[in-house]
């Protein structure tokens, strides 16, 4: 019992040592296979190098898309000819339901699983990585689904009275990821000049929020349009009367311009789920606000159904809008070409 007072003592400082071997040992000790490797040891591996919502993205694409497939395949023994053919399963019926994977999905579980093993050869568990060498399977490229200048006027129509109308309205206008209308606060908006500074985004670590700065590159700032100011004014009207009825205080700069009925920020899951609602109710095929976030064509969009620009002037705005986007895109069945 030498370098302890007691025996009690010497049994925690046991405990800690093998839960320390125990955190560490796979970093130590190639895995057997891919599946162990990918659903255990990596993320325990990374997970003070990433943040918590990013791990819990690599977890469910490599448990939906590669474990299920590959999963069994020997770490060591794992080939570029193997993950070649992965991709090709995934584009032909990776799907839920056993239909096609999108290649956009694809694309990410090869960012993923090429982030993985490189991280393997990192730790000494193989050689090389054999990722590096596949190339992904050639496919049409992405048909984003967005709707017309008309069923937006729709869809406007229909959330008239809906208590989250200026929420719909400003979503479309900016194209502002969801979790970023989550997290906006009253301190990030000018209710005078009507400029909107993006600097943080409520995201998820599996269901739990996390508070944090938005994707690199994604801090800005956005114009309201005169209208749309006006409305995000009298929204603010309506949650002070809100706040005052629930008893609440007066909403200061930290809180968030959206909250729900008891005045709590939303879920940022929780706002894609009333979005398809709204949309259902509209008849309206369903659509996923992140794809004006990426093309950045709804501000005009909406512009053309909110402030009567005209259609051509419009569809040149539309088509500068694009200029450098992702080609082959779609938007609203209007087929769009670079200048």
């Amino acid at each position: 019992m030498a370098g302890f007072i007691s025996e009690a003592d010497a049994r925690v400082a046991l405990e800690a040592a093998l839960a320390e071997y125990e955190f560490e040992r796979p970093l130590r000790r190639a895995p057997d296979s891919v599946g162990g490797f990918l659903t255990d040891r990596w993320p325990r591996g990374i997970r003070g190098e990433v943040a918590g919502s990013a791990l819990s993205n690599y977890v469910t694409i490599v448990s939906s898309y590669v474990v299920p497939r590959i999963g069994e395949v020997r770490l060591s023994k794992l080939r570029s000819s193997r993950i070649d053919q992965l991709y090709v399963d995934l584009l032909a019926g990776g799907a839920k339901g056993g239909g096609p994977l999108a290649p956009a999905t694809v694309a990410q579980v090869h960012r993923t699983l090429r982030r993985a093993l490189n991280d393997a050869v990192r730790w000494g568990l193989i050689d090389r990585n054999p990722a590096v060498d596949v190339k992904l399977p050639r496919s049409d490229g992405p048909q984003l689904t967005v709707w017309t200048p008309t069923e937006v006027a729709t869809f406007l129509a229909s959330v008239r009275d809906d208590r989250l109308r200026v929420l719909w309205l400003f979503a479309l206008h900016t194209g502002l990821r969801r979790g970023e209308l989550a997290g906006l606060r009253w301190r990030d908006v000018d209710l005078v000049s009507g400029k909107v500074s993006i600097v943080v985004q409520r995201t998820t670590d599996g269901y739990r929020v996390v508070l944090v700065e938005p994707k690199a590159g994604s801090r800005r700032v956005v114009q309201l349009a005169a209208d749309v100011l006006v409305q995000v004014r009298a929204h603010g009207e309506r949650q002070a009367s809100e706040r005052a009825a629930l008893g609440l205080r007066e909403a200061g700069p930290d809180d968030t311009v959206f909250a729900d009925e008891r005045g709590e920020p939303f879920h940022p899951q929780r706002l894609r789920v009333l979005f398809g609602r709204a949309s259902d109710r509209a008849g309206l095929p369903s659509i996923r606000l992140h794809d004006y976030a990426d093309v950045r064509v709804m501000p005009m969009l909406v512009a053309w159904v909110l402030f009567g620009v005209g259609g051509g002037r419009c569809l040149v705005g539309i088509i500068r809008g694009l200029r450098g986007r992702r080609a082959g895109c779609r938007v609203g069945g209007i087929g769009l070409v670079w200048c």
